[in-house]
């Protein structure tokens, strides 16, 4: 049998669906949003369930904390009444009050997500409230983390900013409900200055993903941040205008946690920004996270910590402390956030403390992962950058650029793209170009050329002694070893070998597609043997690739062979 609990999920589902669907319905001509819609007419029920006689406008014109909300809740008792009688007749009391606080942190659906719980009470734990705290959310939303947090902690004062009206509107009308004495406020977080209310503690789960040059005109209307990017360059990633703003609000001696996207961490544009925060001892930590804690969003996420006087950052690579919930999400339980917190004031094979001259060394990088040593790191060996002669891009050409220059009879040039590497290996029928101008030759692979993607998943070849010329495309570096220093065979099989792979996806960067740069490839760690073991390596290496040729060729023998059987039968 459903438990009592089941029941009532169930029948919240139901009311939820409802609202939605009406709310969706071409007749509907009410709400400036959907959140804003199941709150209102959700909050409306409650008040005639419990006097049908009521008169709602007046209710509200005589309460002094949603007097000034009368104006969005008029349509809704113009136009909505029917639907209000319709929901007392099918739904209790309990329902229609847990509609008013109801959230679905799986639907993308809004601009108002809430910040998953788990997330909050990982921030809460950085955060460590005490009762004579001003607490601050900049980007408050529907004002979830808030509510979360006083339910494990009070504090002095409460404020919540958010520049979307439908956000203040729902918040205000659950902090009601809810008892609860917050001070929401409709602002630009990047243009208004808050310091002025003196928080302490501050969070923010704020939007990811703008442009900074959407934004350029509400950062020059606050000196004080204007101040700090005057000379930024239009590449920045717009995640540090939240990031900054916040510190701008901070209290001295007060704490910051926010959420940001990866590519903040290690964006060259951003080199400055982070350069400063981490010289002035403002950047406490940096943790990353798994890519679906945010289900509105599948970025890459880090959690960043702010507070005054640090002299080392502390690191954490949390992305493999997680808890999947179906195939794109994922969440962190109480345990997940125990382990993550742990390993935040603790030392392991995932987090440390890192000083501001290694910060320094890497280029302000704040990228975990470039300071962590993993089970597959190699501690015997040198650098990629000190065996090559040169690492190249292919040439870039666009597919119509391309397109012109095929040439479908023989000629002493031909093309190498991603796709005619599979396995390790590279097509032995390669296309054909017309006569090929001067200033792509230096796109020419050389012989023993390494080849690798610049994209994950990570491809590597070779071409070998060269028979005619090869021109390498712009989703490829080719890379010229110093024989007389390594084997490029040898140097291919490691970077073949799930630790060189390994290594290659740590280093590569980017939110959804993720790639590498030359210098981060030269950063590459390859392992130095003898001079016979490596020799060994590289004769079984090169004796593999044969083979695996060998068997690709009988392979695609014996799938035309089947596709043969019946081709004569009528």
């Amino acid at each position: 049998m459903e438990s009592r609990e089941r029941k009532k999920e169930l029948k919240l589902g139901s009311l939820v669906r409802a609202l939605r669907e009406d709310y969706e319905s071409p007749y509907n001509s009410v709400g400036n949003g959907r959140d804003e819609f199941i709150v209102a007419i959700s909050f409306l029920s409650t008040l005639k369930y419990k006097n049908r006689k009521v008169d709602l406008k007046e209710e509200i014109r005589s309460n002094d904390k949603l007097a000034d909300l009368l104006h969005v809740f008029e349509p809704y008792i113009d136009r909505k009444m029917g639907l209000i009688d319709q929901l007392l007749e099918e739904y209790e009391i309990d329902l229609l009050e847990a509609a008013i606080t109801f959230d679905d942190v799986y639907n993308y659906r809004t601009d108002l997500s809430p910040t998953p719980r788990g997330i909050t009470e990982l921030a809460l734990n950085l955060l460590k409230l005490e009762e004579e705290d001003v607490l601050l959310d900049l980007g408050s939303g529907k004002g979830n983390f808030i509510f979360d947090s006083l339910e494990s902690q009070e504090v002095s004062k409460v404020y919540g900013v958010d520049i979307n009206p439908e956000a203040i509107f729902t918040s205000r009308v659950r902090a009601y409900f809810l008892g609860r004495e917050v001070d929401f406020r409709e602002g630009n977080i990047i243009t208004n200055d808050y310091s002025g209310l003196g928080a302490n503690k501050i969070f923010s789960n704020f939007p990811l993903g703008l442009r900074y040059r959407d934004s350029l005109k509400f950062v020059e209307e606050n000196p004080k941040l204007y101040k700090y990017l005057r000379n930024a360059p239009m590449t920045i990633t717009h995640d540090w205008l939240f990031v900054l703003a916040g510190a701008l609000a901070m209290t001295p001696g007060g704490r910051f946690v926010c959420l940001m996207g990866k590519r903040g961490t290690w964006n060259a544009a951003d080199k400055e920004i982070r350069e400063r925060l981490v010289e002035k001892g403002l950047v406490e930590g940096v943790i990353e996270l798994n890519s679906g804690m945010l289900p509105s969003r599948r970025l890459e996420v880090s959690m960043l910590i702010i507070s005054e006087g640090n002299r080392e950052v502390r690191m954490v690579d949390a992305r493999e402390v997680y808890t999947k919930v179906g195939y794109f999400f994922s969440l962190l339980k109480e345990e997940d956030v125990a382990r993550i917190t742990e390993l935040y004031e603790k030392d392991s094979a995932i987090s440390r403390s890192v000083s501001f001259a290694e910060i320094a060394d890497k280029g302000y990088e704040l990228s975990p992962a470039r300071y962590l040593e993993y089970k597959d790191d190699i501690k015997e060996g040198m650098p990629l950058g000190e065996l090559v002669k040169d690492i190249s891009r292919g040439a870039p050409l666009s597919s119509r650029d391309l397109s012109e220059l095929i040439s479908k009879e023989p000629t002493d040039y031909r093309y190498l793209l991603l796709q005619n590497i599979e396995d390790g290996l590279i097509d032995e029928t390669l296309p054909y170009l017309t006569d090929l101008e001067e200033r792509y030759h230096k796109y020419l692979l050389k012989d023993n050329s390494i080849i690798l993607s610049r994209n994950a998943p990570f491809k590597v070849s070779s071409v070998g002694k060269l028979d005619g010329e090869i021109l390498a495309t712009g989703n490829l570096f080719f890379l010229e070893l110093d024989e007389s220093k390594i084997d490029p065979l040898y140097v291919e099989a490691f970077l073949q070998s799930d630790r060189g792979i390994a290594q290659l996806e740590r280093l590569s960067k980017g939110t959804g597609i993720t790639t590498i740069n030359i210098g981060d490839l030269k950063e590459v760690m390859i392992p130095r043997l003898p001079e016979e073991e490596e020799r060994e390596i590289a004769d079984k290496f090169r004796k593999d690739k044969m083979k695996l040729r060998m068997l690709m060729k009988q392979l695609a023998s014996t799938r035309e062979e089947k596709a043969e059987l019946f081709r004569e039968v009528k």
